[in-house]
């Protein structure tokens, strides 16, 4: 016999030696059953757990953003109030007061909301762009300031210079001043309104009182002049500041920008009634005319010094900034409003806004 079919017999003689094993089919179905029930069971109470846990920390989560200030994305988003309420880009919200007085019409910006001032009572009013406007301030005849680029408001309570954060809640500092420094409320010409402050920002405030250009260091709480009218008044006026960018009207006229990097500049054809955007990169001003060109509105880069003047017929213009680098300018034909545009200073494009009666730009 080889040894291949000596292999072979050997494992047929195991093969006939093993039993197989009795199976109750019936009991492992039963068991089957209730394994699976009990699995089903397993799974559905931790089904229930997670759901009641997402449930809870989605709770948590809403009820800690509804406590977080809502911050719009700076850039692109024009605000202005008029008889239909306060315009946030294409959203028309009611306030609480009429904001609009004749005399001084007083709207500034934060980054997360607007205040204005009460005409009737001089209360300052905080209105979020996500939340119940309140009262946050009172007393105050010129209407606030504030930081479109952060949280930071300005506003005098009788002669003390109030600085308050909008996010906070709460006052950060409270100056009182001699009443020759304390700001002085009115319009211009091509300002719809006007408070004066001319920065509100982490580092200072910096307001013009009629006679002096003031500025309030908040890091060491002292005021100092930045310029006076017996001074430096006699060559030039201070009329806005961002930081260290200046600009200034020289009494030989025109318009001079100082602190830029390089040479000291003078955009041509610009009126000296200028103001700086929120990030300082943009100056806006009424159009003088050169070469016969006539009147509007221009805005210039601070960095390269380069003009774009507005592309409409001879017009009187009203100006003010909104958020980034959106400028607001108001058409003025005759004195009749024509139109009311929103230019953006980077693209060099103008968009139609809608408007009802009287518009109140921001002032600072």
């Amino acid at each position: 016999m080889t040894l291949d079919e000596r292999l072979q017999r050997a494992a047929h003689g195991v093969a006939d030696r093993v039993e197989a094993p009795y199976v109750d089919l019936g009991a492992v179905r039963a068991g089957a059953r209730d394994r699976t029930r009990r699995t089903q069971t397993s799974v559905v109470a931790v089904v229930v757990v997670m759901i009641a846990v997402a449930g809870v920390l989605f709770q948590l989560n809403r009820n800690a953003e509804s406590l977080e200030p809502v911050t719009p994305t700076p850039g692109g988003v024009p605000v202005w109030y008029d008889a239909a309420g306060l315009h946030h880009g294409d959203v028309v919200e009611e306030t609480p007061v009429e904001v609009w007085e004749k005399a001084s019409p007083d709207l500034a910006l934060v980054r997360s909301g607007a205040l204005y001032r009460d005409p009737a009572t001089d209360d300052v009013w905080f209105h979020p762009w996500a939340g119940e406007p309140r009262i946050v301030g009172r007393n105050s005849r010129a209407g606030p300031g504030g930081d479109p680029n952060g949280d930071l408001a300005a506003w005098f309570d009788g002669d003390e210079l109030v600085v308050y954060d909008t996010s906070k809640g709460g006052e950060v500092s409270r100056n009182l001043l001699p009443p020759g420094d304390v700001v002085i409320s009115g319009t211009g010409d091509h300002v719809n309104g006007g408070n004066l402050f001319r920065q509100v920002s982490e580092q200072q405030v910096v307001w013009n009182s009629g006679q002096a250009v003031q500025r309030l260091d908040l890091a060491t709480g002292t005021v100092s002049e930045l310029w006076n009218a017996s001074g430096d008044g006699f060559r030039r006026e201070l009329r806005d500041v961002h930081d260290d960018v200046a600009l200034w009207s020289p009494r030989r006229g025109g318009l001079e920008v100082t602190g830029t990097e390089g040479d000291d500049q003078r955009p041509a054809g610009l009126e000296s009634l200028a103001t700086l955007s929120a990030d300082g990169a943009f100056v806006l001003a009424p159009w003088e005319g050169d070469g016969g060109e006539g009147h509007g509105a221009a805005i210039a880069d601070v960095a390269s010094g380069e003009v774009w003047k507005l592309p409409l017929p001879e017009f009187y213009a009203y100006v003010a900034w909104s958020y980034g680098d959106v400028a607001l300018v108001l058409v003025e034909r005759d004195e009749v409003l024509e139109s009311f545009l929103a230019c953006h200073a980077t693209t060099q494009t103008c968009d139609r806004l809608p408007y009802d009666g009287t518009v109140t730009l921001p002032t600072s």
